[in-house]
């Protein structure tokens, strides 16, 4: 039996619509980075780091010491509209900017700062040549995390910048940008509302009023509205579920439709997140990648939809999946169910699915159920085919990046705060290492497959230790640390880790060395209380 805590995701193997600047210079090959982990001594993600402190000193230089008042305010209102540095990473997590789907010109006050003055205008032209370049470094080795931040970086210093857009995802409109879905939303006439997304405009007015769809009307063929109460119980049983159709996701649901709604906008947001900050392990796959190696392509809305039951109830979350996974799956809070393994044992074919239900006041919140199994669909479904089977030990890794996703919230309308050391897993983690001295061993750890992984008597811990290691390689203040450990990560995926090198010694340590480096951080992120 699985525990309650534990998310069941790998270990199975087995409607109502809301759906020319200068170009990348080119440069001389840089080193490819080896597939199986060599050291990285030059790290784009260091470079990207230092690219944007060198561009804040001098911000700060022109706030404080420019000749003209006109440079030292514009410097000053650019440099309150950037992101804080965070001061530890491992304390307080990274803040991550969602893009919106249209994109207005003239909408940003910090492109109109930085052209009031030939000091900023130099400044920026400056730094966009230079994240350009590490854009296209990058990606030749394969780090399209610090190809996505750059892109970020520049078209939010200079909305003109149509390669960038391209290469993002994004296509011209006529007053902007937009992503190909939103452009075919627009060019049905449809509104992008705040709270329920894409809609027909004839819907916004009863949906402010508190009505909802409750199905056609028999003379006129249009959507009906009605009491809010009347049309969820309609929809409460699941054969008559609702269907809310989202860019990426498709959910099937019985709970009431604001919260199926606000369910999906927080897959999206997390689907926007995942393939920034894993683009490293999706590698090649990557959309972005795709588009970058194809320089001349248009950007398209993604032909993959992402299927995800959510229930209201936990008894009828068993009892749909009893059939498929049998009685074990009664002690499971969330499940990623992945497609059918073909004859030949190799290949897969189809769609997997993800299963939720409404598990309020459990003990873990329902969204941190949501992205670790999302992020488990969205690697399993996009990052290609999986070869995990022929890895010796290893499993640790892939529930660690499953729980990590835990830590995920939302931080003000437009960001995402991820990383941060809190929540029941590490609490586990701290207890039981620290205080219980319950600490397996890197070496030993990493040793394990899936069996000794879920060894009954120590898998709540085990769980708890992969989050935490998790977390502290992915929150550590060293680029080139969470480079090798991305790299490590995507080798697991592909199977390449057949008595190659472990984490440890990619990293240039000893196992002991990478314990105490570890349980260090335990100690460092521990709040006063725990």
């Amino acid at each position: 039996m699985i525990p309650a805590l534990l998310l069941m995701s790998i270990a199975g193997l087995a409607q109502v619509e809301t759906r020319p600047a200068k170009p990348p210079p080119l440069l001389p090959p840089a080193p490819r980075i080896a597939p199986i982990g060599q050291i990285v001594l030059d790290s784009p993600s260091q470079e990207f780091a230092t690219i944007l402190a060198e561009e804040r000193a001098k911000l700060t230089e022109l706030a404080e010491h420019a000749s003209d008042e006109s440079t030292r305010r514009s410097a000053a209102a650019i440099l309150k509209k950037f992101e804080p540095l965070p001061e530890d990473r491992a304390l307080q997590g990274v803040r991550f900017e969602l893009m919106p789907e249209v994109v207005r010109n003239g909408e940003s006050t910090v492109a109109f700062e930085w052209n009031r003055t030939r000091d900023l205008r130099d400044l920026r032209d400056h730094t966009i040549d230079r994240l350009w370049k590490l854009a296209s470094k990058a990606a030749f080795q394969e780090r399209f995390r610090v190809t996505d931040q750059a892109l970020r970086a520049i078209v939010s210093r200079d909305v003109q910048q149509p390669e960038a857009w391209r290469v993002l995802g994004y296509v011209a409109i006529a007053d902007g940008w937009a992503t190909p879905y939103a452009m075919a939303q627009l060019e049905r006439g449809r509104v992008l509302h705040p709270r329920f997304g894409w809609l027909e405009k004839d819907w916004v007015e009863p949906l402010d009023q508190g009505q909802l769809p409750i199905g056609k009307d028999a003379r006129t063929g249009k959507i009906a509205f009605g009491p809010a109460d009347e049309a969820n119980a309609a929809h409460a049983e699941w054969s008559n579920a609702w269907e809310i159709v989202t860019e990426h996701f498709r959910i099937r649901s019985d709970v009431p439709f604001d919260e199926a709604v606000a369910f999906g906008r927080k897959l999206e947001a997390f689907h926007q997140f995942f393939f920034s900050w894993m683009a490293d392990l999706i590698g090649p796959e990557l959309p972005l990648a795709k588009r970058w190696r194809a320089k001349l392509s248009k950007p398209v809305a993604s032909p993959v939809v992402h299927h995800v039951a959510y229930f209201a109830r936990k008894e009828k979350y068993v009892e749909e999946l009893t059939p498929l996974e049998g009685p074990s799956i009664a002690e499971s809070i969330g499940y990623y169910r992945r497609p059918p393994q073909a004859a030949n044992s190799r290949q897969r074919g189809g769609r997997g699915m993800s299963y939720f239900f409404q598990d309020k006041g459990g003990q873990l919140p329902v969204e941190a159920t949501l992205y670790h199994e999302a992020s488990h669909q969205l690697l399993f479904e996009m990052a290609g085919r999986d070869r995990l089977d022929s890895n010796r030990g290893h499993y640790w890794l892939f529930e660690g990046l499953g729980t990590c996703f835990e830590t995920l919230k939302a931080d003000g309308d437009n960001h995402l705060r991820f990383g941060l050391p809190t929540g029941p897993r590490m609490d586990v983690a701290r207890n039981r290492i620290l205080d219980d001295k319950a600490y397996t061993p890197y070496e030993v750890f990493e040793a394990y497959g899936k069996a000794g992984f879920e060894s009954p008597a120590k898998i709540y811990d085990h769980y708890a230790q992969a989050m935490a290691l998790t977390l502290h390689f992915l929150m550590h203040p060293e680029p080139r640390t969470r480079d090798i450990f991305l790299d490590y990560a995507r080798d697991a995926y592909k199977g390449r880790l057949r008595g190659a090198r472990g984490l440890a010694e990619r990293l240039g340590l000893e196992s002991g060395a990478l314990d105490q480096q570890f349980i260090d951080y335990l100690k460092r992120t521990a709040s006063p209380s725990t």
